[in-house]
């Protein structure tokens, strides 16, 4: 984790700076400078455009009562696309475009699900529940007065099943 975190922060701000040497050396410094607030601008508008998107798409999944898995991953890949944009430099902008594509998105969305289903155990609970729908209903019975569980954070569904998610470091 430590020498992936040295990459993305050490080694390549150094290539992209390098890059952005080169570039400057073949088109000139102020062209270099105009493209690279261009790709920042424009790339700040895809990613709002983008997320406006998602977030509506994540009011209709919730509309339907269904779970929008898909969307909040999407978001968070927005969230790191846009940021690589407003980063300067021609490897990070390619790197947030890449993300920002609603059709080159699902590559990435999978490969981060994965990623997270290896580091995330879910435990379900069965029973229970909030019949009277999201912060309805009674609370459980062991819950503390300020709303909060000893044991396990709970998450209601429709069919009355808590799940409790542990985060595993790899």
């Amino acid at each position: 984790m430590l020498g992936k975190l040295f990459l993305f922060f050490v080694v390549l701000p150094i290539l992209d700076l390098y890059l952005l040497i080169k570039v400057a050396g073949y088109i000139g410094v102020l062209e270099t400078i105009a493209l690279v607030v261009v790709t920042g601008v424009v790339g700040g508008l895809l990613a709002r455009l983008q997320g406006l998107n998602t977030i509506r798409r994540v009011q209709i999944r919730l509309a339907k009562r269904e779970l929008p898995s898909d969307e909040v991953a999407d978001g968070a890949l927005i969230l790191v696309g846009g940021a690589l944009l407003v980063t300067p430099g021609l490897i990070t902008d390619a790197l947030g475009f890449i993300l920002l594509i609603p059709v080159t998105r699902p590559f990435f969305r999978r490969w981060l699900q994965r990623y997270l289903k290896d580091r995330v155990h879910v435990v379900r609970h069965g029973g229970g529940g909030f019949p009277e729908g999201p912060g309805g209903g009674k609370p459980p019975e062991d819950e503390e007065e300020d709303g909060g569980s000893e044991d396990f954070e709970e998450f209601a569904f429709d069919d009355g099943e808590a799940v409790d998610v542990d985060w595993e470091d790899r």
